[in-house]
C-alpha cells in the first residue's frame, strides 16, 4: 500500500463539498466528498455534517464561499480515517504517477496539477469518480498571470526544461525540494504561489520583501522565480512559484526539547534577525512570526526565519498588529516563552514532537 500523507482540508460552504489534498508517492491528490442529494443516509453526508453546524441540508442557502471556520479535530480524524480505509480506490500505482527523466530527477509539469478524485455511495457501495468540480480548487497550485505589481531584477527559470523534482515534502503542501539544470548539485526548496488558498498579495509581499534583502544567516534567501514563460527579469510572466534556500532541518513547532544552549542560539537568532529587518531603510517587516515559520538547521542548530507572506495568527499575532513591527515584537515576545517553554535536556540532538495534520 503506498504512503499517503493527508495533509489540509477545505469545505465549502454554499457547494457543500468537502476537500482533503493528499501526497502519495510522488503524486498529489485532490479528494472531494459532496453532499449525497440522491442517497441522505450515506457516509458522505455524515462525515460532512459537523462541518456545518446550521444544517447540511441548508448550506447552500445560508452561506457562500470558502468559510473561516475551525474545522472540528474529530470530523477532520473521521474523514482521514475514511479516505484512508479507501485508498485503494484512489491512489494511482507508483510507475503511472510519476515519470522519470535523464537528470535523475522528476520534471516539473507532472506534479502541478493533482490528480482528481470523489468518493461517492452508489447502491450502498463506496465509489470512486474523476471529480468534475469547475471551481477554482482549494489545493491544486495555481500558476497566476502578473502577480507582480512592480517589475523585479530577479531570475525567472521555466518550469519544464530548468527546474527539476528531487522530492516533495509530505509534510507541507506544494513545497518540493528541486533543482536547476545548470547546477545539479545544488538544492532549493520550490514553494508554489496559490490562487485560492493564499491571495496573490501574500506571494507578491513576500517576493519583493525578500528580492530586495540582502543576505543574513538567520533569514531565508530568494533564489529566482520559476514560471512558464522565462523571459528574464519581466513581471509579465505567469508564474508558477519562488526558489528559496533550502534549509535542511525542522521547524521549530514541531520540538519538545532542546538543550539550553540550543535555547539561547534560537533565541538570539531570531532577535538578530528582526533587528536586520527592522533596522534597514526602510525598515522590513516579518509578519505572521510563529514557530511553524522558523526552521532549525539540522547542520548547525541555527534559526531561520522563512515564510514573509505576512498576515497574522491567532495566539501569536494579534490582527491588528498584521504586519507591522509592533507584530514582530509581539510574536518575538511569544517565540522566547514558547522556546523557554521546551523540556530542557543535557543532550545536544534534542527530540521532536510527530508532525500532526
Amino acid at each position: 500500500m503506498a504512503s499517503v500523507t493527508l495533509t489540509s482540508i477545505k469545505v465549502h460552504a454554499r457547494q457543500r463539498r468537502l476537500f482533503m489534498a493528499a501526497i502519495g508517492d510522488g503524486a498529489q491528490y485532490e479528494l472531494m466528498l459532496e453532499y449525497n442529494v440522491e442517497v441522505h443516509d450515506c457516509v458522505e453526508n455524515e462525515l460532512m455534517r459537523p462541518f456545518y453546524p446550521n444544517g447540511l441540508e441548508a448550506a447552500a442557502d445560508r452561506a457562500r464561499g470558502w468559510p473561516t471556520v475551525e474545522y472540528p479535530s474529530e470530523a477532520w480524524n473521521a474523514c482521514s480515517r475514511f479516505f484512508l480505509r479507501h485508498q485503494s480506490l484512489w491512489i494511482v500505482p507508483a510507475d503511472a504517477a510519476s515519470v522519470g527523466s535523464d537528470s535523475g530527477g522528476l520534471p516539473f509539469e507532472p506534479l502541478l496539477t493533482p490528480y482528481r478524485r470523489q468518493l461517492k455511495t452508489e447502491d450502498g457501495v463506496v465509489r470512486v469518480f474523476v471529480h468534475q468540480f469547475n471551481g477554482v480548487s482549494p489545493f491544486a497550485p495555481q500558476p497566476v498571470r502578473r502577480p507582480l505589481s512592480q517589475r523585479l531584477d530577479i531570475r525567472v527559470y521555466h518550469q519544464q526544461t530548468e527546474v527539476y523534482i528531487v522530492e516533495d515534502l509530505p509534510q507541507f503542501a506544494n513545497l518540493f525540494k528541486v533543482f536547476v539544470r545548470e547546477a545539479p548539485h545544488v538544492h532549493y526548496l520550490l514553494k508554489q504561489v496559490y490562487r485560492c488558498t493564499d491571495p496573490p498579495s501574500s506571494f507578491e509581499r513576500e517576493v519583493t520583501l525578500l528580492a530586495g534583502l540582502p543576505p543574513h544567516p538567520n533569514i531565508v534567501r530568494l533564489h529566482g522565480l520559476v514560471g512558464s514563460r522565462a523571459r528574464g527579469p519581466d513581471a509579465d510572466v505567469v508564474l508558477d512559484g519562488m526558489l528559496l534556500t533550502l534549509v535542511d532541518g525542522r521547524n521549530l513547532g514541531t520540538f519538545s526539547e532542546a538543550t539550553a544552549v540550543q535555547q539561547a542560539r534560537w533565541v538570539s537568532d531570531i532577535r538578530r534577525a528582526l533587528d536586520f529587518l527592522h533596522g534597514l531603510s526602510p525598515p522590513r517587516v516579518w509578519g505572521d512570526g510563529k514557530p511553524w515559520n522558523v526552521v532549525i538547521s539540522s547542520d548547525d542548530d541555527r534559526a531561520v526565519l522563512v515564510d514573509f507572506g505576512g498576515g497574522a495568527t491567532p495566539g501569536w499575532v494579534d490582527a491588528e498588529l498584521a504586519d507591522t513591527i509592533a507584530g514582530d515584537e509581539q510574536a518575538f515576545g511569544r517565540l522566547v516563552d514558547f522556546i523557554h517553554s521546551l523540556s530542557v535536556v543535557d543532550s545536544d540532538a534534542p527530540s521532536v514532537a510527530p508532525l500532526t495534520g
